[in-house]
């Protein structure tokens, strides 16, 4: 089945005159550096076209609409600029966005440091390789992991406050 097309004969003529421009070139005797400029230009000039008939058509709005919050960690939206991040979950009365900066979730910095925890080490070696995981976290928990501050429970109360503030 044919189709009719109507063609302007000036752009017929334009790129009749290109292509036959092209194909001699090619098809003339010249040294490798000139054929190698010539494939060059060529390519460029094809380039150039797919890029403009490309660029014209992915001028569209980005837009996410989603009709409930995020249920899961998995559904959220993450935003971020590689030092600070957030998960965006959604909501409509409040919004609930988890953070991922060690300040924001932990109160403030501080040393973690437990004096001696070192001695501790290989006894919570020794009950991992023994299969007995919660004596070994019970043991980590107790004398090797970082000195909680005290505030901790009283931060988690005013960062709740502050995201519903928002």
């Amino acid at each position: 089945m044919r189709r009719a097309v109507e063609y302007n004969s000036a752009s017929v003529a334009s790129h009749t005159c290109t292509i036959e421009f092209l194909c001699s070139r090619l098809n003339h005797k010249t040294t490798p550096i000139q054929s190698f400029t010539t494939i060059k230009t060529i390519l460029i000039f094809l380039l150039s076209l797919f890029t403009i008939h490309h660029s014209l058509f992915a001028q569209k709005d980005l837009k996410l609409w989603y009709n409930q919050p995020a249920q899961k960690w998995t559904d959220a939206l993450p935003i971020g600029n590689g030092n600070l991040g957030a998960m965006i979950y959604g909501g409509i009365n409040e919004e609930h966005l988890q953070f991922n900066e060690s300040t924001l979730w932990t109160g403030k910095p501080r040393d973690y440091t437990r004096k001696g925890a070192y001695k501790y080490l290989q006894p919570i070696r020794d009950l991992l390789n023994q299969g007995k995981q919660k004596d070994a976290e019970a043991l980590a928990g107790k004398e090797f992991m970082g000195m909680k501050d005290v505030d901790d429970s009283v931060y988690e109360i005013q960062k709740k406050d502050w995201i519903q503030k928002v």
